[in-house]
């Protein structure tokens, strides 16, 4: 075909069907079906990986207990260098389980703050300490309804169980400090934006029957002589009766013999 030839030619009309209203008809339908199909398949992986981050961790136990040897710093006063030592610490020991094929990651443990009892002599001087625990309650204002803790990553590989402890303790510890007992509740945050409960839980630090006579003696017993003050030990006395009286759901082993050695005094 020459060249003027094609110059000269006219297109050929389309097709009756094509123009038509029922073609036109058709090919909206099919393009809205695409279209859906489209949003479906996009629903349906979204939920797939929605599905690999879900979790179904749960709290298999817990129980008050204590860990040894968390690191602490002494100092005597603000021109002395604070000394190493170690002390032992209040804390809850958790068994957890993941019923889910997937791994689950904890990101966070926080505790929520029920009561804090401080059971503190009368007297004291200027030694003060400061303790790694893992959670850290502030000692310097009402902390009740407060939620303290931090970023603690810890995963439980699918269908499997685990268990960790959490120490939980103050700030600051002073020298006439002598138990603080803490009424909390455990918070796991999970990757997944969850929360994993343990609650009603009376922390209490470890001590022996001696450690239980010593704080008598320097809060004041009729039996071993004045150490203390009446006031100061019916005070304690007062702040272990709110702790036992709360009959939580765990309970430290500590507090029921700490409770007999307060009321086994004379007044």
């Amino acid at each position: 075909m020459s060249r003027k030839n094609r110059r000269g030619a006219r297109p050929a009309p389309p097709p009756k069907w094509y123009v038509s209203p029922l073609f036109v008809a058709i090919v909206s339908v099919v393009g809205l079906v695409a279209s859906v199909a489209s949003v479906l398949i996009a629903t349906a992986a979204f939920d797939q990986d929605s599905a690999a981050l879900t979790s179904e961790l749960r709290i298999v136990s817990y129980e008050a207990t204590s860990l040894d040897k968390i690191p602490m710093k002494m100092s005597e006063g603000e021109e002395e260098p604070a000394a190493d030592a170690s002390i032992s610490a209040a804390a809850v020991d958790v068994a957890v389980e993941n019923l889910h094929d997937q791994s689950a990651l904890i990101t966070r443990v926080d505790v929520q703050v029920r009561a804090v009892h401080a059971l503190r002599a009368c007297g004291g001087g200027p030694l003060s300490a400061t303790a790694e625990f893992d959670i850290l309650i502030p000692t310097d204002r009402k902390v009740a309804g407060q939620v303290f803790g931090q970023g603690k990553m810890f995963e439980v590989e699918g269908k499997r169980k685990d268990r960790f402890a959490v120490s939980v303790g103050p700030e600051r510890l002073i020298e006439n400090d002598l138990v603080q007992i803490f009424h909390v509740d455990l918070l796991l945050r999970l990757q997944t934006g969850e929360t994993v409960r343990a609650d009603d839980i009376m922390l209490v630090p470890p001590g022996s029957a001696q450690d239980d006579d010593r704080i008598v003696t320097t809060l004041g017993t009729t039996k071993t002589g004045f150490a203390g003050s009446p006031e100061c030990l019916r005070r304690a006395r007062a702040m272990v009766d709110a702790a036992v009286g709360a009959k939580a759901a765990k309970q430290a082993p500590r507090l029921a013999a700490l409770h007999a050695k307060l009321h086994a005094v004379g007044y």
